[in-house]
């Protein structure tokens, strides 16, 4: 049996090839935007895990000032419409 068809307003087809794909593509600039603080990223479909050495009160003000970058009035997230959400995985 087909599925209804229905005009997409926005988004990605759910279970395509083409999704994941498409998600790392859209936040290929977080990558860029996260080396300046020294913070690793690891991408996986439509997952992001940040990873950052922290050792001294410097690397804890600079995470600091990497993570404040993201959920900002005019920052990375408003930008891409995307919600951060630093309580989720681990």
């Amino acid at each position: 049996m087909l599925s209804i068809v229905a005009d997409l307003l926005t988004g990605v087809i759910q279970d395509g090839v083409i999704g994941p794909l498409m998600f790392l593509v859209y936040i290929k600039d977080l990558v860029t935007l996260l080396k300046r603080y020294n913070v690793r990223i690891k991408l996986l479909a439509d997952d992001v895990k940040l990873y950052a050495k922290v050792v001294s009160h410097e690397d804890i003000s600079e995470l600091q000032t990497a993570l404040t970058a993201l959920p900002s009035p005019y920052g990375w997230d408003q930008r891409h419409c995307l919600v951060v959400r630093p309580s989720v995985g681990a």
